[in-house]
């Protein structure tokens, strides 16, 4: 097996990340979310943000040439577009259940990780699906506390806020 390779992602790649979302969501979040959140909440997690395709900081990760991830980041954040000094944030991350344990999520994340820290950025805030937390811990987050993300159309989202340190 290659090690996960991640390329910048554009507007061209709207329907293979939803595919990617979609495969990821539907399946892992089923285990921390009650159908009744998840019927509302998949439409709008599982769809392309368009702004993010075109940012230039949004990533595809591949295992032997083909899709197995999506993750990006902004300096704005995720529901507000508030900006706070040297804060960066991980946007709509999702790795496909068959490539789970390959390395594709730490690649994504490591990429990230690395293209803030060297714009300057300090730490970066994750707003984590429940099922997440300890994903993210193993790469050295850290949580610190629940909300409710409210998504479009007003879908309450249960997240955790989750900050890590740069580098």
């Amino acid at each position: 097996m290659i090690p996960p390779i991640a390329r910048v992602a554009g507007p061209g790649d709207a329907d293979l990340v939803t595919s990617l979302l979609s495969q990821s969501y539907t399946e892992l979040l089923r285990a921390a979310y009650p159908p009744a959140v998840l019927k509302l909440a998949l439409p709008v997690l599982t769809t392309a943000n368009l702004a993010l395709l075109s940012s230039g900081t949004y990533y595809i990760a591949s295992i032997d040439s083909v899709p197995a991830g999506c993750c990006g980041w902004t300096s704005a954040r995720p529901s507000t577009g508030e900006r706070v000094d040297g804060l960066a944030h991980i946007r709509h991350f999702a790795t496909i259940p068959s490539a789970i344990g390959k390395g594709v999520g730490r690649a994504l994340f490591n990429r990230c990780r690395h293209e803030a820290y060297l714009l300057g950025f300090k730490r970066l805030e994750i707003l984590a699906p429940l099922n997440a937390e300890g994903f993210y811990t193993a790469l050295g987050c850290r949580g610190i506390h629940q909300t409710t993300v409210s998504l479009s159309g007003g879908v309450a989202f249960p997240s955790i806020v989750m900050l890590r340190d740069l580098p």
